[in-house]
């Protein structure tokens, strides 16, 4: 008898808790929902126009920083968010591009086209205030940011970009860049991607997904300081062309090719041109072969 009501209290007691448990797990998915409520994001023009409203407070040559201030200062701005969307607004002071909204997060455009393109004396950029995660264009986004040395994107959310073409293009003095977190799962093409970044000592690609990349033409082209590119993890059964992929890389001396496939690829012309301090290739496709005999 003493069993049976022990049991009984086990089975009541058991019962309570998973009650309270079901019922903690349910306020805290509330919580969850009604924070996400809360987060206010604010949607930026295009790309361009960005560009061209930063430009308008000052000439581009003498912008060295852009970052997101904790309070709107006195001085006469620009608007950079869409109409109907919570105000972001931006000024110039002492060589840097302040951004100041009452939303939590900046939402960058679809379109990302040219919106830092020819800050040639950026020096320091904050990335981690734009929220890219509807983006699905990123040409010539940094082109010709010839001061950076450095630029962190792990931030960026990059799984809906399909055109990262020229992104970095002359971005001569970065010699350190970040691109290990990209999702370039979507990106179709990579045309001159890193064309004209000739301090780049080191780049991690590994994480690279290239499975819808058609176009590799100028990737590479004039990184002169890199020793040594590992790109073992590419897939390029549906590249076209490679014109010039590694031209211009006269220090490259080791390059993993092994999962290189050309079989569609219709262009490969001067695709090692000037890289003479390359020895240590290895590849499996006889176009890629073909290709750098004929360097």
């Amino acid at each position: 008898m003493k069993n049976r009501e022990s049991k009984r209290k086990m089975r009541l007691i058991s019962f309570a808790v998973g009650c309270v448990l079901t019922l903690l797990a349910g306020a805290a998915v509330v919580h969850a929902e009604a924070a996400e409520a809360q987060t206010v994001s604010a949607k930026l023009v295009t790309g361009q126009k960005f560009h061209d409203q930063i430009v308008s407070l000052a000439p581009a040559e003498e912008i060295k920083a852009i970052e997101k201030a904790a309070s709107r200062g006195g001085v006469s701005g620009t608007v950079l968010s869409q109409e109907g969307e919570p105000s972001v607004t931006a000024w110039f002071e002492n060589g840097t591009v302040y951004l100041y909204s009452d939303a939590d997060r900046l939402k960058v455009n679809e379109d990302a086209n040219h919106m830092f393109e020819g800050f040639s004396s950026l020096v320091s950029l904050d990335a981690s205030v734009f929220d890219t995660s509807g983006t699905t264009a990123m040409h010539r986004m940094f082109a010709g940011c010839s001061s950076l040395t450095g630029l962190d994107l792990s931030s960026f959310d990059t799984s809906s970009v399909t055109n990262m073409s020229m992104m970095f293009t002359d971005c001569s003095s970065l010699a350190s860049l970040d691109v290990s977190r990209f999702d370039t799962s979507s990106v179709t093409t990579i045309y001159g991607m890193f064309n004209g970044c000739k301090s780049l000592t080191d780049l991690n690609l590994i994480s690279f997904n290239t499975a819808n990349v058609t176009d590799m033409n100028w990737m590479f082209h004039d990184c002169s300081t890199l020793t040594s590119l590992d790109l073992s993890s590419f897939d390029t059964s549906h590249v076209a062309s490679m014109k010039n992929m590694f031209s211009g890389c006269t220090n490259l001396s080791s390059l993993n090719l092994t999962s290189f496939d050309a079989t569609n690829v219709e262009a490969s012309d001067q695709m090692f041109a000037g890289c003479d301090s390359l020895n240590a290739i290895k590849f499996k496709d006889i176009k890629i072969f073909m290709a750098f005999t004929n360097k």
